[in-house]
Parts: structure tokens; sequence; C-alpha cells
């Protein structure tokens, strides 16, 4: 089976090291300034000087803490960043740190395994909650596709790039109810009885344009970022595990993901 797909939208970020590195920055740049006042572009600016922020990769980063409701800000105004942070975004914080400071600390190796379990547990919480929140996130051009992928987890308890791609071809082919019409091909693509071969519609850039005169091209299926997106961000919030080529429904998780498709 041929199929030709186009990426969904994502967040382009997701609590990878490098997020969680740039929120504790922005925290400790915070307190380092005694929580001034500025527009969030000076702020976004004099993150990127004293902090070392690659501005141009932060990009998708502060519209996903503030669609998860870890932090408030508009982008034209007076930001107070005193308030930057939410509840829930401190919490993030707090629990990002103090797993740091376990890093650095000396004590023995198991006390350490024990200590980090336990914020690690804590980290996963915040970032479910945050996912939900998410959710709620009405301008979000998202959250639609994210609840596709929850929606194929629960029928069908594990999920892979190829088996993603053909979730994105028959939501768009056959509509919102398509399962039914999915469940033979998926069966016998994990009995290797059929093959689901994917390329990739993607958009040319500016000087792709000009040299080749074609608005978009087709690549492999390792141009499909947005899987990787929402693989990381649900694997980050508890809800799937990684088995082999796979990312699989953890079986505890499963009324969770039904809160969020709830949402």
């Amino acid at each position: 089976m041929k199929i030709i797909v186009e990426n969904c939208s994502s967040p382009g970020a997701s609590f990878t090291n490098n997020t969680n590195a740039v929120i504790v920055k922005i925290y400790e740049w915070i307190q380092e300034n005694n929580e001034p006042t500025l527009s969030f572009i000076d702020f976004r600016r004099r993150l990127e000087s004293e902090k070392g922020i690659n501005d141009n990769n932060a990009r998708n980063i502060y519209p996903l803490l503030k669609n998860c409701n870890f932090v408030n800000y508009e982008g034209g105004a007076e930001l107070n960043t005193k308030f930057f942070f939410t509840k829930l975004g401190l919490a993030y914080v707090k629990a990002l740190m103090t797993i740091n400071a376990i890093d650095d600390a000396d004590y023995e190796k198991k006390q350490k395994e024990i200590a980090l379990k336990k914020f690690d547990a804590i980290m996963k919480k915040v970032v479910y909650d945050g996912v939900k929140n998410l959710m709620k996130t009405s301008d979000s051009n998202y959250t639609k596709s994210i609840k596709w992928y929850l929606d194929f987890l629960l029928r069908f308890r594990k999920i892979n790039k190829y088996e993603f791609a053909y979730l994105i071809n028959k939501k768009n082919s056959v509509g919102e109810d398509c399962f039914d019409d999915m469940t033979e091909t998926i069966n016998d693509y994990r009995l290797n009885k059929t093959e689901i071969e994917v390329q990739v519609k993607v958009r040319n850039d500016i000087k792709i344009k000009e040299r080749t005169g074609e608005e978009s091209r087709l690549e492999d299926i390792g141009f499909l970022t947005s899987y990787s997106f929402y693989t990381g961000l649900l694997s980050q919030a508890g809800l799937v595990i990684k088995e082999g080529k796979y990312y699989k429904l953890i079986p505890s998780q499963e009324e969770n993901v039904k809160a969020i498709l709830e949402v």
C-alpha cells in the first residue's frame, strides 16, 4: 500500500532536555534580575544575550509552555515576570531544579535512583496536567490530531510512524469514523502480510521554489515530524512507553488518556 500524507500541525517542541534547560534558565534570569517588568520581546532578547537561549530555537517553546498553562504572557504587552510562571509552571521548574541538585549531590547511587524516580513521577504528572490544559486551547491547530493519536492508541494499543501516517491518510479520506475501515490493514501490517509505504508532501521554502518552480516535493517518512513531537509529549506525560519500533499505551494510563479525550 502506497500513501502520500502531509504533516499535521504540531507544537514544534516538547519537554526535552533542551526545553527543560531553557525553562530553568528563564526562571534563574527572572530571579537574578529581581522579577523585572519589560516587553515580551525585550524579555526574549535579554534571555538570548544574558542566558544564551537561542531565540530562534525557543520560538516554539514559549507557545507550548503557554498552552500547557505553565506560563502567562501576551506577545505585544508588558510582562511582569513575577507572574510569568503559573503555579503549575513553578511546580515543574522546582522539580527540574531539584533533580539537577540531586544529580550534583554527593549521594550514593541507590539513593539518587530512589530520589530521581520520585521526582520523575512528579514531572510526568505535571506534564500530564499540562497536556490536559493544552487540549483546552481553542486556538491550537494541533489538538485534533493529538486526539487522533490517542484514539488510535485506545483502539490498537500501540502505534509506530507508519501506522500514524496511515491514520492521517484515513482521517483525511474517510473522516472521523475511520477506525473500522482501518482494522484489517493494521492487523495485516502487524502480521507482515502487507506493507505501508509512505511519502510525505513537504512545502518548499522560498529558495527551493525559486530553484525548482515547485510549491512542494515528496520526501520519505523521516519528514513526518509531527509524529515525533506528539510521541515525545505523550511519553513525557507518562502515557506511552517505547517498545521496539512502537510506542505502547501504558495500561495503567488508559483512564488518563480517556480523560484527555473528554476535555
